[in-house]
């Protein structure tokens, strides 16, 4: 019956590759001797218990398990360890983008049974601990709260850090200084088994509005986007310029009001790639995917290009502007476009 299970993964295989076994994950591997246990569990990242705190009741639950469970504490305690020894002496502990431990997901049915036992603690003893059930309250919010973050764009899917966490706890809309205290990861590194903690986010420098600026249409920190006009004024940067800056990425970013909700999907950064006056191609971003803008509300939108001078084998500038695809009226302050150096 078991090999019935896996034959179609075998034939699949098989019919692919030529191999009956096959590893899919080329250069990826685990570094059993590297586990990244407190990583996993508290780390600001992606640690367990930071991002799905109410499971700090299957932890306790662990050693209240008693009368008929108590049969299962051994069992549930031994496959506990395992696997997150197992899941966190992956290369990529974190997972790449998504929201906190998702390869855990998979023993929550294993880990109620410790949670069951610490909620009928609490019952059982509530007026000894019915101050806890405030703290178990609150436990529970968090991570709702957390969850609801996460859909909006206030917690990255794989740069968070402490200072970041801090910065955004618990907070309905963006607050300035996140951006820059995200440090994405090192991929490259965390492969070989070393260091996946990059290097701390790199400062923002703006263009020169005045120096680019399309047909002496000076940029505006503040604008109104409509029906109308959807279009922020341009920026033409020409490649030798751009040569000599050494850029890394160029971003847009702005603080934006609208007086309806709108999915920031439609509302988007342009990079076009300019030959005199002929468009070679166009490069169009959505302003942070997960996240919309709330009615009667300011949400920080931002986009980024990562450059390339291959993008220049027929183009000898780049034009910048932002575009309000939905066609709402879109108030903008604050707008940004800028770069980073390598």
């Amino acid at each position: 019956m078991h090999f019935l299970i896996g034959l179609p993964q075998l034939l699949y295989w098989h019919k692919i590759t030529g191999h009956w076994l096959f590893f899919s994950y080329n250069n990826e591997r685990f570094f059993w001797d590297n586990p990244h246990i407190f990583e996993g569990l508290l780390g600001f990242r992606k640690g367990w218990l930071i991002y799905s705190p109410i499971m700090v009741l299957s932890i306790i639950g662990l050693f209240l398990m008693k009368g008929n469970e108590k049969v299962f504490k051994p069992a549930v305690i031994i496959t506990f360890m395992i696997t997150i020894y197992v899941v966190w002496s992956w290369w990529a502990w974190w997972y790449g983008g998504s929201y906190g431990q998702r390869p855990l997901i998979d023993f929550y049915p294993l880990l109620a049974l410790p949670l069951a036992s610490t909620v009928y603690t609490i019952r059982m003893n509530f007026r000894k601990l019915k101050y806890v059930t405030i703290g178990v309250a609150f436990l529970f919010y968090v991570g709702a709260f957390q969850n609801w973050q996460y859909m909006i764009g206030l917690i990255h899917y794989d740069s968070n850090t402490k200072e970041s966490y801090m910065i955004n706890f618990l907070s309905a809309t963006y607050r300035p200084g996140w951006i820059e205290a995200l440090q994405a990861p090192d991929y490259e590194s965390a492969k070989r088994g070393l260091s996946s903690y990059g290097k701390p986010g790199k400062p923002r420098i703006e263009f020169d509005y005045k120096k680019y600026a399309k047909e002496n249409f000076f940029v505006k920190k503040t604008t109104f986007l409509d029906g109308v006009d959807q279009y922020t004024r341009a920026l033409d940067i020409p490649y030798s310029d751009l040569k000599e800056m050494n850029i890394d990425s160029i971003y847009i970013s702005a603080n934006a009001f609208c007086l309806e909700t709108i999915n920031t999907n439609n509302f988007m950064g342009v990079f076009s790639l300019m030959k005199d006056t002929t468009l070679i191609q166009t490069y169009a971003k959505d302003f942070c995917a997960k996240t919309y803008m709330k009615e009667k509300s300011w949400t920080n939108v931002q986009v980024a290009m990562k450059y390339n001078d291959t993008l220049f084998n027929v183009a000898d500038r780049l034009r910048i502007f932002a575009n309000d695809v939905v066609l709402r009226d879109v108030y903008l302050k604050d707008y940004f476009v800028g770069y980073t150096k390598n």
